[in-house]
């Protein structure tokens, strides 16, 4: 028996002709519209509706977007558009602004880096900087006083 590790639903519902997933891909000015036969819908235990395709690869994307038969657009996060046009037109608006954020943000480091590497050395700060104390050095210790009852030649040997 071969097991299925798809969420469990409660139920299905059955999709109106000409329901379509949907995914956009840009290249440069042109898009290239993936459509997707929706055969059904199922229904969760959450209360979430999940298009059912042949390809269940192709409901794996999130989010994802519908085409419904009176040709307005409904994406999985609840966003909903009057046409495919006007989706269309609003995804390549994110997208410009988003690789325009981009290119700022990259212009901006590029900037900080080179306005770091001409900016002269930090001068040392007028008040001085608390060191550690260094340790106390040690004073040698006294030579012993020669007794005066041994010998000269005997005071040399002891050393």
């Amino acid at each position: 028996m071969v097991k299925n590790y798809r969420p469990v639903g409660v139920g299905m519902i059955p999709a109106e002709r000409g329901t379509y997933l949907v995914h956009a891909y840009f290249d440069d000015n042109q898009v290239d519209l993936v459509r997707t036969t929706i055969v059904g819908w199922q229904i969760s235990q959450e209360r979430e509706l999940t298009p059912l395709t042949i390809d269940p690869r192709a409901a794996a994307e999130d989010p994802w977007f519908v085409v419904h038969p009176d040709e307005r657009v409904e994406c999985s996060d609840g966003r909903c558009w009057a046409d495919v046009d006007t989706w269309i037109a609003e995804e390549r608006r994110m997208r410009r602004d988003a690789l325009e954020a981009q290119i700022l943000a990259q212009e901006k480091a590029r900037k900080k880096s080179a306005d770091d590497a001409a900016a002269p050395a930090a001068e040392p700060s007028p008040a001085p900087i608390p060191q550690a104390m260094p340790d106390p050095e040690r004073e040698p210790e006294p030579e012993p006083a020669p007794e005066k009852d041994i010998p000269a030649y005997m005071q040399a040997r002891r050393m």
